[in-house]
Order: structure tokens, then sequence, then C-alpha cells
């Protein structure tokens, strides 16, 4: 019983967190490479059927937490939005799995930003999953990690699991 309160905690903290991101970030980085903010005329998404993750981002933000997307692309290598789909993020502190959790997205997780800089910036349409705080995950992790992300596609676009993965430093 209590690893099922413990589970549902865990499920409203992930939620609330993944919300919040969404609804007032403007902006996306990886690592420290600054984001741009992007002008409401440019949020038209494009949609489509992914190929493959093209890129999972997973940064350390402030003292006790990471924030975690990926970008999905088409066979030509564009990055596009999904209508619906269901991701599963897992974290690892070196070898040792420590949190799992499963999201159905739909397309308003989506958002067109600028990422890079110089000759490296270009505009991406990403999904972001928002920052995850330590205590959600249930330890304060140190060294080195990794997020894999798998993405289900909806079965009318095959159904197949796309699959992603960074490192980064806690």
């Amino acid at each position: 019983m209590k690893k099922l309160i413990m589970a549902m905690l865990m499920f409203v903290g992930l939620i609330v967190a993944v919300s919040v991101i969404l609804v007032t970030s403007s902006y996306l980085r990886c690592g420290y490479i600054p984001v741009h903010e992007t002008k409401p005329e440019q949020l038209e998404l494009v949609y489509g059927n992914p190929e493959y993750i093209k890129n999972v981002c997973a940064y350390k933000e402030g003292s006790d937490g990471i924030v975690v997307y990926f970008t999905l692309a088409d066979a030509q290598g564009k990055t596009i939005a999904c209508n619906s789909g269901t991701v599963t993020i897992n974290i690892f502190e070196g070898e040792k799995e420590i949190f799992t959790f499963s999201l159905i997205v739909s397309k308003d997780y989506f958002q067109k930003a600028t990422v890079g800089l110089g000759s490296f910036q270009r505009e991406v349409v990403a999904c972001c999953l928002g920052r995850l705080k330590y205590s959600v995950l249930g330890c304060k992790p140190s060294g080195w990690g990794k997020v894999e992300i798998r993405f289900w596609k909806p079965v009318e676009m095959g159904g197949e699991i796309l699959t992603g993965e960074d490192t980064l430093l806690f």
C-alpha cells in the first residue's frame, strides 16, 4: 500500500512539474547553449509520422532538478510534431535505474523553439517533458547519468517504438 501511495505521489508530482513548465516556459535550452524566445508568428507546427527520435536533451537545472525534452524527425530529418503517442522516460544514475515513468502526450506537448548559437542555431519542434525535481526522482543523484526515451507511435502511424538517449552530469 505504501508503494502504491508513493507511486501516486510521484505521478502527481511529475504531472504538476510538466504542466508548470509547459504553461510558464517560453525557453528551452540544452546544456549551456541558450535558446531564443519563439515569436508567436513562428508557432505553426508541422505534424507528421515520425521516423526516429532525432535528439534527446537532458541537463541539470538548478541545484535540485533536471530538464528533459526530445525531438522527433520525419524520413527527411526535419523535426516534426506528432498528434499523439506514449512516452516512457527512464533515468539512470550510473548503471542503476532511479526513475521510470510513462506519459501519454498530445499535440499540446510539442512546441517550436530556436536552439543553439551562431552557426549551430536552428529551429526545432520539441516535446518538453519539463523539469523533474530530484524529490520526484526519490533521490539526489550525483555523477554521470543517462536519460532514455521511448516513444510509441499511435497505431494509425504504425505503432512502432522509437528510442533515444542522452547522458548528463547531475
